[in-house]
């Protein structure tokens, strides 16, 4: 994202680690993007970067993401750690950055996203709100040329399901 946001190099499709939105294992688990990335992407920036990360989305006609909370793998033969956000701002904050981002593509035509879940034994609000982030993307992202779209293990609501369909093309 640092890279993009430099280059200002114009986008038409965008796949992190979705691989034709099935669940693809990778080495030390599976590859997923944390949610807590898109956070320091936008907000480590000048407003001059910022603009180039606008320009660069813009022709973006493909987002596909698979998103997970923040994991480390310290070792081969350590079991990786998984970094929890450290408090409800922090959630809150990772979860419009990644609406930032997807409002950054107002041509979008396909979007898919997954999330890949970790055993979880913490239910923090924080945790939930990662968790449940298609809701944040429902109520304050608009997709007006949305033509196919695919959600995979998101977690959510029927009410955040119907408010994500109606704001299609006046659905």
């Amino acid at each position: 994202m640092a890279a993009l946001r430099s280059t200002g190099l114009p986008i038409r499709s965008f796949d992190v680690f979705t691989e034709g939105y099935t669940h693809r294992r990778g080495p030390g688990g599976y590859c997923r993007f944390p949610i807590g990335e898109i956070t320091e992407a936008l907000s480590g920036g000048s407003t001059a970067d910022l603009n180039r990360l606008a320009t660069t989305f813009q022709p973006c006609k493909k987002l596909c993401l698979s998103l997970a909370h923040h994991v480390i793998k310290s070792s081969f033969h350590q079991p990786r750690h998984i970094v929890f956000p450290h408090s409800d701002e922090t959630a809150r904050d990772h979860t419009r950055s990644l609406c930032d981002l997807l409002n950054l593509c107002p041509t979008l035509e396909e979007l898919h996203l997954v999330w890949e879940y970790d055993s979880v034994n913490e239910q923090t609000t924080g945790v939930l709100e990662e968790l449940y982030f298609f809701s944040r993307v429902a109520e304050s992202c608009q997709f007006p040329r949305l033509e196919k779209c695919t959600l995979h293990n998101l977690r959510m609501t029927e009410a955040t399901l119907l408010t994500f369909f109606r704001q299609l093309n006046g659905w």
